[in-house]
């Protein structure tokens, strides 16, 4: 990652990735909930509607290939993507906890209203005309939603690692922007 900046990874722990939302400007009535499985039976458990799934597994080779190979063909033209799609990229140690939070955000405001005092409506519109490097520069230079992170990240039923411990898990955020998931 670029510079010297790590966070504190963050639970996967759904009452406290809302609370983390909710301190961000997120509206009371939505929430984060586990999705225990994809069978139909659990699926009926989730609340709707769905804004956006964040996924956590553990990091591979075959990720991270998968990961490269996508990201060249984007690059290059090769794979389309709808410029609706917010999208930055991650400069911050153990920040992805905090990264698919904000994705899964950004790309739910058809259905999410965030008031225009939010920290996170504030973030999102200093950040709008930007390219995913200059967003990721930007995130790791907002004190604001760093000293969120690091309050929430300090919470849940585990003890946090150090900022500078290496994690083996991911975090993404999968959203339907114009009728497409997208992984980021």
């Amino acid at each position: 990652m670029a510079g010297e900046n790590n966070w504190v990874p963050l639970e996967s722990n759904p009452e406290v990735i809302t609370k983390f939302a909710h301190k961000l400007g997120l509206p009371a009535n939505w929430s984060f909930v586990d999705v225990l499985g994809l069978d139909p039976e659990f699926l009926a458990m989730v609340p709707s509607p769905v804004a956006a799934v964040l996924l956590l597994f553990p990091l591979s080779g075959n990720y991270e290939s998968f990961v490269k190979q996508r990201s060249h063909e984007i690059e290059s033209g090769s794979q389309a993507v709808s410029g609706k799609v917010f999208f930055m990229k991650q400069t911050i140690k153990n920040a992805c906890g905090a990264m698919a939070l904000l994705h899964a955000l950004a790309n739910s405001l058809d259905q999410v209203p965030f008031g225009d005092d939010s920290l996170f409506k504030k973030f999102l519109d200093a950040t709008t005309a930007m390219n995913p490097d200059e967003r990721g520069t930007y995130l790791e230079q907002c004190k604001e939603i760093a000293q969120v992170h690091e309050e929430y990240a300090k919470q849940g039923q585990t003890q946090a690692p150090s900022a500078d411990e290496n994690v083996d898990l991911h975090f993404v955020c999968l959203a339907n922007v114009d009728g497409h998931i997208y992984d980021l």
